[in-house]
């Protein structure tokens, strides 16, 4: 799997995963929270400092990739690592989606030819809810690891900050040396074996090699308005990737949590039936809708993580694909939440399925079968895409700390990526917060829809997911 996104990162297919989170300085039984260390210098010695705690815990973030090209890349370890060309602190509040819509179109090309790390972090001044505070942005090579991996890393900044103390006064080496470098976490398929039926294995190869017999229907939505592509395209000297967030408060959620709950489904196959829903109101000229799912194998790597952490705390790549289809059909227009209901149910006991199974019968199992990396992405270009939808949940982000005064905290979350020419329409990266809100990530190709088209859907996913929290309220 890390052959996989490497090479796609090296022709322009996919650039980052892009994990933030915004953080503040808690103060208990106050109505005000202190703000951020006030001068650039105070707030890069901060960081630094954490960063010099952090990067010996975890061995990927202390690696770079040798021969990315499609021979045989390797991960290579480092004796060193440069934060003054990885940690970049600006100077001026933003828009927080404006800076990760600007990080999530750079590769890590001109890093990695450098022989420097593959990843980078942006630091901007911002306030959420009127709580002053600062978003770090932390961008990395998907090789390195799936997005919950990124989550890890935020929880482990928190900790060095806290344990780094608040002496903000001396300047700090921009210069982490590793001293011994950690053996790098073991790959996803050296430790778990993800079994293929060969009806299912049969079939992958024959869409693989033959795709002309299985082309996807012609009223699947692959596409925004009908002037846009329903192609895989190209992508330009930089593959440029379109981003919207939309976030949903914690009230809306304790109601849908309830309401999931009363109806025997989850939040993840609720907003599969809800997103579809949404797309095809929108787009009426389409009636079929392709989710890809990603799912965590970690559940299934307790003991073979150990080692390493555990399977919570490793900065790794750990995960595998189902797909699901939904119909326009399905759904009941003047009353659409019962129909949401039904095919949230269906959703799940699928899911479930593949569960039990221990990811039989599942995308990331297909890899090892995928002989040349360069033709089976180049073939695809100018190929119907066959996904309308890729949807991550990486759950709930918990930071183990108790909030104390003077302490750092996490106040706010988003999780991103970016598009993947050959990969789906548009990608849904989904976390939550222990208080119950959750933030959902868009993001696509420029050239698939426009942001207006996608603000339209964005406006009725949020109109539906209050109505379910509304009936969760009742319920309860």
């Amino acid at each position: 799997m890390e052959q996989y996104f490497t090479h796609g990162h090296h022709i322009n297919y996919y650039t980052c995963v892009v994990t933030s989170a915004f953080y503040i300085r808690r103060a208990p039984g106050s109505n005000t929270n202190p703000d951020p260390p006030a001068s650039h210098q105070s707030l890069k010695s901060l960081i630094y400092s954490a960063l010099h705690n952090l990067i010996p815990q975890h061995p990927m973030l202390s690696v770079t990739i040798v021969y990315e090209h499609p021979s045989k890349p390797y991960f290579s370890a480092l004796t060193k690592v440069g934060l003054d060309k990885i940690v970049h602190i600006l100077p001026l509040e933003r828009d927080i989606d404006e800076i990760v819509q600007e990080v999530i179109c750079q590769d890590f090309r001109q890093q990695i030819q450098a022989g420097g790390p593959c990843w980078r972090v942006v630091v901007v001044r911002g306030v959420v809810d009127k709580i002053s505070g600062f978003w770090v942005v932390f961008a990395f090579h998907h090789a390195l690891s799936d997005g919950l991996g990124g989550f890890v890393i935020h929880k482990d900044l928190l900790q060095s900050l806290n344990n780094g103390g608040l002496d903000l006064g001396s300047p700090i080496s921009p210069t982490v040396e590793v001293q011994t470098p950690k053996q790098l976490t073991p790959a996803m398929e050296q430790i778990h074996k993800l079994s293929l039926g060969l009806g299912y294995l049969l079939k992958a190869i024959r869409d693989e090699y033959l795709p002309f017999i299985t082309t996807p229907p012609s009223n699947l939505w692959i596409c925004g308005d009908p002037g846009n592509s329903l192609y895989f395209l190209p992508p330009p000297a930089g593959l440029r990737t379109e981003l919207l967030t939309l976030r949903i408060p914690t009230e809306v959620m304790r109601g849908v949590l309830t309401e999931t709950k009363e109806k025997r489904t989850r939040v993840t196959p609720l907003l599969e039936a809800i997103l579809s829903l949404a797309f095809l109101e929108a787009f009426p000229q389409c009636d079929n809708i392709r989710i890809s799912i990603v799912i965590s194998v970690r559940r299934w790597l307790t003991k073979q993580l150990e080692p390493n952490g555990g399977a919570d705390n490793v900065f790794g790549l750990y995960v595998t694909q189902i797909s699901q289809d939904f119909t326009m059909a399905a759904f009941d227009l003047s009353k659409p939440l019962p129909s949401i209901y039904s095919e949230a149910q269906r959703a799940r006991e699928t899911i479930d399925t593949v569960l039990r199974s221990y990811g039989k019968n599942t995308e990331g199992g297909l890899l090892p079968f995928v002989w040349n990396l360069d033709s089976h992405f180049k073939r695809k270009i100018g190929q119907r895409r066959v996904y309308s939808l890729e949807l991550s949940n990486v759950g709930v982000f918990k930071t183990g700390a108790v909030p104390s005064k003077d302490k750092w905290d996490i106040a706010d979350v988003r999780f991103s990526q970016s598009a993947y020419v050959t990969g789906a329409a548009v990608e849904c990266n989904i976390v939550s917060l222990d208080s119950g809100a959750m933030a959902l990530g868009f993001t696509w190709q420029e050239g698939i829809m426009s942001k207006e088209a996608m603000k339209k859907v964005l406006q009725r996913v949020r109109v539906l997911l209050e109505s379910v929290g509304r009936r969760g309220v009742v319920t309860k």
